[in-house]
């Protein structure tokens, strides 16, 4: 991984001039949106697929000269949207990526047994997801951003539109009540 030191937003204002500043935003957080998508889809190519529509979209975004001032909550937005349009209609989108050019994508063999991985591990986890889904929304939403995404505290006071320690406070506390929830079903 790059040893860039520009922050996203600056990496994505970079992006027009410097084709390489995408690339180490796309090497940064690849893999969070690609383990988001896959707790969410069960099929290797259809997560790999949506992925890259996610940052096709990007790519078009920054293109246009488009600022983006909080990329991580923008690229799980869209990231979201390709999710409900997939649900919707059965098949992943490639509008965006027919727009900058990217034929139809074939996967190498280690290519899907990544992204296998990231769907068992899902699998693997399912108990703790579904007490997670027990929480209350503003516990499992600060858990999601700072626990399976990996944001900072600070991204995730940010997208919630909360003081820090509230986060941290929500997050404490969903935590705890995971644990108890998941000792209490554990034989």
């Amino acid at each position: 991984m790059s040893m860039d030191r520009r922050t996203d937003v600056e990496l994505l204002a970079d992006s027009r001039d410097d084709p390489e500043a995408l690339g180490v935003f796309y090497d940064r957080h690849e893999a969070a949106v690609l383990r988001f998508i896959a707790r969410r889809v069960r099929e290797p190519e259809v997560a790999a697929d949506l992925c890259a529509e996610v940052f096709a979209s990007l790519l078009v975004h920054c293109r246009r000269g488009r600022r983006v001032e909080r990329p991580l909550p923008w690229l799980y937005a869209v990231a979201r949207n390709a999710l409900t349009d997939y649900a919707r209609t059965g098949r992943a989108a490639d509008v965006m990526r027919q727009r900058v050019g990217m034929g139809r994508l074939e996967y190498e063999d280690d290519e899907l047994a990544r992204v296998e991985s990231l769907i068992d591990e899902q699998r693997l986890g399912a108990p703790a997801l579904s007490a997670l889904a027990d929480l209350p929304s503003d516990q499992q939403r600060a858990i999601e951003a700072y626990v399976i995404e990996q944001r900072s505290y600070a991204e995730v006071a940010g997208m919630l539109r909360v003081p820090e320690p509230t986060v941290r406070q929500r997050v404490s506390r969903g935590v705890r009540a995971l644990r108890t929830r998941l000792l209490e079903v554990a034989p």
